[in-house]
């Protein structure tokens, strides 16, 4: 039957008539019908007003931000985090495709959808960044707002942005160009995936390649593009003027070290949009320079240091040794996870909120249901002192009492991680008893639970047990194996430096001595 009031009226008809034959129809399909008939039909609707909270949380923001430029919007540990590691994993894959499109290719209306995608928004983020740095802010927001006023409430292609911004270029002395901007953004939005830049110290040659990520068979003739570079770069932490890599290759001799004490990094705060490598004399020097100080390592670029190596060593630009070697500094890191646990504590708080609460209200709502161990379970991972102390609260409450206070299943394999980790001896020996008494047939429960006893951070709990029982060896063997090798070592494949930030952390605070590892 059709919904009660879909429109005030139709006509002189009475809504009556529309509802009472029995028609199956959506209220969608019904307004449409009554618009084909002639009549208007409109719902008005009205956005509901800000609370409180929400008009104090926009204008403290506003207070914070009021100040900042182009540059702080668009780069650093914001930029970084949320928009460049997620598309650079995604534009090396085979499914990656060029940010703009021709016209003769889009020959069906089916093929425009999909073209509002990860590449038009974040990839074309991250080009236009690219220009506004090497450009200056100034220049750029003349240009911008010159291009936006004269092209409002009309259409407007990517030439019209590049051939506008150049009238700006072409009327002042302070930015030089090797090229029109035209041509330069020509060679990063029409071609598919990124370039590497690989420097060596001991030659000063630059050369630039298409990054090939586990792809061999993807190569085409792309690879063989040559994208017009804006290299900005650092030696032994004073930044030197910017220069242009707009060939295969290009003699640098000011790129050149001296001696293992003298570092060069490339791509500043990451502003440009490609991955780099240097010569292994290169790399033992920025871990060096890092183990000793951190502080002339711009924080993205730490972040960056460590992505690349782990990407290329994934890839085998790069031997697995020299890229580990670069992770002995981690331990001095406090900036990388200081920031993740900054945006994801807001997000725990909801979550565990509605856990202390009333978890049994959730019980129509997948979303809590299928996403909130991931939560937990990364909250907690992350060292959030809330995740940790409500996964402690949830444990002793079941500890005191196993068949009234029961843990919400969604995160029952987390709380008992958790609960363990954060506890002692009490804890891990209550589960283990636990676990050999119980009668269970759940399987889940017995494997979450056995997952949890590998995650003390009591090392001595595992190796006595380990001496006195057969029955612990064979039983809980394959999982600290599986808990040493997946969470307390770096993963073949894992691609992000934050997950190795924290895997290294994690192995700091809580070493298992276990099958040879640490």
């Amino acid at each position: 039957m059709v919904r009660d009031s879909p429109c005030a009226e139709a006509g002189t008809r009475p809504l009556t008539q529309w509802t009472a034959s029995v028609v199956i129809a959506s209220r969608d399909t019904t307004h449409k019908r009554i618009q084909d008939m002639g009549y208007k039909c409109r719902i008005a609707c009205v956005k509901p007003l800000m609370t409180n909270r929400q008009c104090k949380k926009r204008l403290t923001s506003a207070k914070e931000e009021k100040n900042w430029t182009v540059a702080q919007w668009f780069k650093n540990e914001l930029f970084m985090m949320h928009n460049l590691i997620n598309i650079f994993e995604k534009d090396t894959r085979a499914s990656a495709r060029a940010v703009s499109v021709k016209e003769e290719e889009i020959n069906n209306v089916e093929l425009i959808d999909p073209l509002f995608d990860f590449f038009s928004y974040n990839k074309a983020a991250a080009l236009i960044r690219m220009a506004s740095t090497f450009l200056t802010e100034t220049l750029f927001l003349k240009g911008i707002s010159s291009y936006l006023k004269k092209f409002a409430f009309s259409n407007a292609d990517q030439d019209g942005l590049w051939n506008h911004l150049q009238m700006f270029i072409d009327d002042q002395d302070e930015v030089k160009l090797p090229v029109p901007l035209k041509n330069i953004m020509d060679s990063w939005t029409w071609k598919k995936g990124m370039p590497l830049v690989t420097l060596n110290t001991s030659t000063g040659m630059l050369s630039q390649g298409m990054l090939n990520i586990g792809n061999h068979e993807n190569i085409t003739n792309d690879s063989n593009h040559t994208w017009i570079i804006p290299i900005s770069w650092m030696k032994n932490g004073v930044r030197q003027p910017s220069i242009w890599l707009d060939s295969k290759t290009k003699s640098v001799p000011e790129m050149k070290t001296a001696n293992d004490d003298e570092w060069i990094i490339l791509n500043i705060d990451v502003t440009s949009y490609y991955k780099t490598n240097y010569d292994v004399k290169n790399w033992n020097s920025i871990a060096k320079k890092l183990e000793e100080d951190i502080g002339p390592f711009p924080v993205v670029n730490r972040v960056q240091i460590m992505d690349d190596a782990f990407i290329l060593a994934n890839a085998g630009y790069m031997e697995y040794e020299t890229t580990l070697n670069l992770t002995r500094y981690l331990e001095k890191e406090t900036e990388i996870l200081k920031y993740i646990l900054k945006r994801m504590n807001p997000i725990f708080q909801h979550y565990g909120s509605i856990v202390r609460r009333d978890f049994d209200e959730t019980a129509d709502d997948i979303f809590v249901h299928t996403g909130i161990n991931e939560i937990f379970k990364t909250a907690c991972f992350l060292g959030l002192k809330n995740c940790l102390d409500l996964a402690s609260d949830l444990y002793a409450k079941w500890m005191a009492n196993t068949s009234t206070n029961e843990i919400p299943q969604s995160i029952k394999g987390s709380v008992y991680c958790y609960g363990i980790a954060e506890g002692g001896q009490e804890e891990w020996e209550f589960a283990w008893n636990y676990y050999n008494k119980s009668d269970s047939e759940d399987h889940w429960e017995l494997t979450s639970l056995k997952q949890g006893l590998s995650c003390t951070r009591e090392p001595w709990l595992l190796y006595s047990n380990m001496k006195d029982s057969n029955h612990f060896y064979e039983m809980l063997l394959p999982d600290l194996g599986l808990k040493a090798t997946s969470e307390l070592q770096f993963q073949e494949g894992c691609h992000s430096c934050l997950l190795n930030v924290v895997t290294f952390k994690r192995a700091m605070k809580a070493p298992v001595i276990v099958c040879g590892h640490f």
